[in-house]
């Protein structure tokens, strides 16, 4: 969408309205905060919104970069002016404008109704050249709020008329007369041609526009509100149903029925359950509804609308009895969209309600999954179990799965035993169990892990012993795989970046990264969207400009302290630690590494190996050239133990700065000469360019 009002921007000026935008839904809401961003697109956005949108979407407001209008009640004038074109421009009583405007206290809506409610009421009537007043008008009860005087003028309708209200609010804001007809009684059907130019005429209903039909519309929000309130529950389940019978069976269905299916068949259910017990009928309608919804949140999962996924698989599974194992599967799902979108606290609570609704419907390899998302989720955001705690409940998954043939729990058990072995930057093992990951995900039927799989392939390329040149070529093999998948490609795509900036490619790679996170966090993918700079930061470093680092790291770990992630936070945090030391600010360097070591968990390689360099770094700068040395050589085991390269090399370049600042330039070059064959065997020409630079300007100051 960003991309398609960018391209009409280019050719003119774009307006978009958007109503009610209290009531917007966080992808909408994530749309229009993220266009507020075009520097240069010629586009308004007005979006027209109760008072109490501060409360609910505070961040549309935020991002009002043009302001906000405050809408008051209207003037005097005005609001007569408004009486007097509803009465069509006939000469009104100006008595009744008068009391007209002095109850809606400058509410247009509130105005409109009045004077609706007095032509209904016959307390106005035109002969035919102006209005006439039958009776005192200020002996007309004016209702105390526009929804009692809402309310008050549908319950004063015709019986007929308000029967077809009353279908019209529950198929929805835009209605057509074949779902009318549907949901109408056999008596009232007939009479839907005839009643919708009345109440047209009485300003509940608005039209379609122009000559070639399409669906009706209530005049505004509020009314098809309150005569909806007005249903009983009995009826709101009894046309409901009615509803979704026929845009289940009908070949032709209207697209505002067809796309609401799930929703009908969850309220026909909800309001038999709010009335009492149900009869296998109305569990038979819950069952409908969660296929409908499950399957609606299954393919969110698929084009990676991750919010929306979460909201249908939760709904899905509420429609389900409590001791049902299909609805516990959903609730897995749900739980991992929540995951991915940060919602860390949601996911642990919506993970632990479905192994708990597993266990009651005895389905103990259902409960067993559960339980290792569970732990998968406590495990990669921190506070969770250890390496060696969450290694063992891995691979006793893996044996307990296997000897059931569980495939889409052996997917689960190697995902957490991938996740294991990344902490302890063991890429070759992580490799295998990303494979042996795709290959159950595969088997099991479920083409969203699948994919989720390939662009891990691509980060362990990136990560890994193998050089950039094949790397590079895998990515792109992946990509090309997982095309349509833009979850996948823009992970895969971030690898390939960081890949690309090791061969020189270092403006192509930045712009890429932007790209990447942009189209993340377009799809609520936060938390990966929110790792974006584990590579953005590094690549900012080979360009040599550490402050640009230190935005891309900062603004990360801002999001992930926000969400409570305790994992990658600290990785985020050790690689800001090199951007300040790079920038010279020691001090600012020192307080990242204090909140990295404090978060970083103990297997955590890949950070403890920063971190260890950086502090070496700092203690030589301090004149501690002990404990400098013990530190920068502590990176350099660290690193051994890994079969990533670039930390190797990387520190081994810490160690030689720390022998350079020692005054040992003989050991600072043998370092670099170690570091320069890490690089060489990775294909890291940029890494490769800095060591010749360094060594150069370390051997002229002998």
């Amino acid at each position: 969408m960003r991309r398609v009002v960018a391209r009409l921007a280019s050719r003119r000026p774009v307006v978009i309205h958007v109503d009610d935008a209290h009531l917007a839904e966080p992808t909408l809401v994530e749309l229009l905060t993220h266009l507020t961003e075009a520097e240069d697109a010629r586009l308004m956005i007005l979006a027209a919104a109760r008072g109490d949108v501060r409360d609910r979407r505070p961040e549309l407001v935020e991002a009002a970069r043009g302001g906000v209008v405050e809408l008051g009640p209207l003037g005097d004038d005005a609001a007569a002016a408004i009486v007097r074109d509803l009465l069509g421009g006939a000469a009104a009583p100006p008595a009744v404008v008068e009391r007209i405007v002095r109850a809606a206290d400058g509410n247009p809506l509130f105005a409109e109704q009045l004077v609706s409610m007095m032509v209904d009421s016959g307390t106005l009537e035109h002969d035919g050249r102006r209005w006439r007043v039958r009776g005192d008008i200020d002996q007309v009860t004016i209702p105390p709020s526009i929804e009692v005087l809402v309310a008050t003028r549908v319950d004063d309708l015709p019986a007929t008329h308000r029967e077809v209200l009353e279908a019209a609010a529950v198929v929805g804001a835009e209605f057509s007369r074949e779902a009318l007809r549907v949901v109408c009684d056999a008596g009232t059907a007939p009479r839907i041609d005839d009643v919708l130019p009345d109440l047209t005429a009485r300003d509940l209903v608005v039209p379609p526009p122009g000559p070639g039909g399409g669906p009706h519309r209530f005049a505004h929000p509020m009314i098809r509100d309150v005569t909806y309130e007005g249903l009983l529950k009995r009826t709101r389940a009894v046309l409901h149903e009615r509803l979704a019978e026929w845009g289940e069976t009908a070949p032709h269905v209207p697209a505002e029925v067809a796309d609401a299916l799930g929703h009908h068949l969850e309220q026909a259910h909800r309001y038999r359950l709010e009335l009492g017990p149900l009869d296998a009928h109305a569990r038979e309608l819950g069952r409908r509804a969660a296929d409908r919804l499950g399957t609606a949140g299954r393919r969110a999962l698929e084009r990676g609308d991750m919010p929306a996924a979460a909201n249908l698989l939760r709904r899905a599974a509420g429609a389900l009895p409590e001791d049902d194992a299909p609805a516990a599967r959903l609730m897995v799902q749900a739980g991992r969209a929540e995951m991915e979108t940060g919602r860390i606290d949601e996911a642990a609570a919506t993970l632990e309600g479905a192994a708990q609704r597993a266990g009651r419907a005895g389905a103990a390899g259902l409960a067993s999954l559960a339980r290792i998302e569970a732990t998968r989720l406590s495990y990669t955001t921190g506070g969770g179990p250890d390496d060696d705690e969450a290694a063992a409940l891995a691979e006793g998954a893996v044996s307990a799965f296997t000897s059931t043939g569980d495939d889409e729990g052996l997917a689960s058990a190697w995902r957490l035993l991938l996740n294991v072995r990344l902490t302890g930057s063991r890429f070759g093992a992580a490799e295998q169990a990303a494979t042996a990951t795709l290959r159950h995900a595969r088997a099991a039927g479920d083409p969203v892990l699948a994919n989720r799989m390939q662009p891990v392939l691509a980060l362990l390329s990136l990560r890994g012993p193998m050089p950039a040149y094949r790397a590079i070529e895998r990515c792109r093999a992946i990509i090309a795989e997982v095309e349509g998948d833009r979850q996948a490609e823009a992970v895969a795509r971030r690898a390939l970046a960081h890949l690309r900036a090791m061969r020189g490619e270092l403006d192509a790679a930045r712009t890429e990264c932007r790209r990447c996170r942009e189209e993340l966090e377009d799809l609520g993918w936060l938390m990966d969207a929110a790792l974006v700079s584990l590579d953005s930061g590094p690549i900012a470093l080979l360009a040599d400009d550490p402050a640009g680092a230190e935005l891309e790291l900062r603004r990360d770990l801002e999001v992930l302290d926000a969400m409570g992630e305790r994992n990658y936070i600290a990785t985020t945090s050790a690689l800001l630690a090199e951007a300040l030391y790079r920038q010279e600010r020691l001090d600012d360097a020192r307080e990242a590494l204090v909140f990295s070591r404090g978060t970083a968990s103990e297997g955590d390689v890949a950070t403890h190996t920063i971190l260890a360099g950086v502090e070496g770094k700092l203690l030589a700068h301090a004149g501690d050239r002990d404990g400098a040395l013990g530190h920068a050589r502590r990176a350099v085991e660290l690193a051994r133990t890994t079969d990533d390269p670039t930390a190797t090399g990387d520190a081994l370049m810490d160690l030689a700065e720390v022998l350079r600042l020692c005054g040992d330039r003989p050991d600072a070059l043998e370092a670099l000469t170690a570091a320069r064959e890490r690089f060489r065997e990775k294909g890291n020409l940029v890494a490769l360019w800095r060591i010749a630079h360094i060594v150069e300007r370390t051997r002229a100051r002998r």
